[in-house]
């Protein structure tokens, strides 16, 4: 179940990065537009971290009836899309069945990415 839900972690990153983007298309200098992107979803993590309120219950708290986040929201991330997550995420992996890639230790200030084929663990991570 965990490798479902951290699996939508690139999705999530790629999303900042095409807003981030789009920001910087409509003429904010894309240094401030990262900071801002950056800064706001910086917030998003803060609220959620507030057990005391549910996801739909944030998301309700941020959307004027009609206004830009319902119409985004409901427009973008219908119930088809919702469902479309579900069935794609409880199929089984492609790789189901077969030896998992070779994990090997990155060392310390390397680069960030592996050689393909390699999943790479960062020396000292939790």
């Amino acid at each position: 179940m965990s490798s479902t839900l951290t699996g939508t972690l690139s999705a999530h990153y790629a999303y900042l990065a095409t807003l981030t983007d789009w920001a910087a298309r409509q003429g904010i200098p894309a240094r401030e537009a990262d900071r801002y992107v950056r800064g706001l979803f910086q917030a998003v993590g803060r609220a959620r971290g507030d057990e005391t309120r549910s996801p739909k219950g944030l998301a309700g708290d941020h959307e004027t009836p009609g206004g830009s986040n319902e119409r985004i929201r409901t427009t973008w991330f219908d119930a088809g899309n919702a469902e479309s997550l579900t069935r794609h995420s409880t199929r089984s992996s492609p790789t189901s069945g077969r030896r998992p890639p070779a994990v090997r230790r990155c060392p310390p200030r390397r680069a960030p990415r592996c050689p393909p084929g390699r999943r790479c663990v960062r020396s000292g991570a939790s």
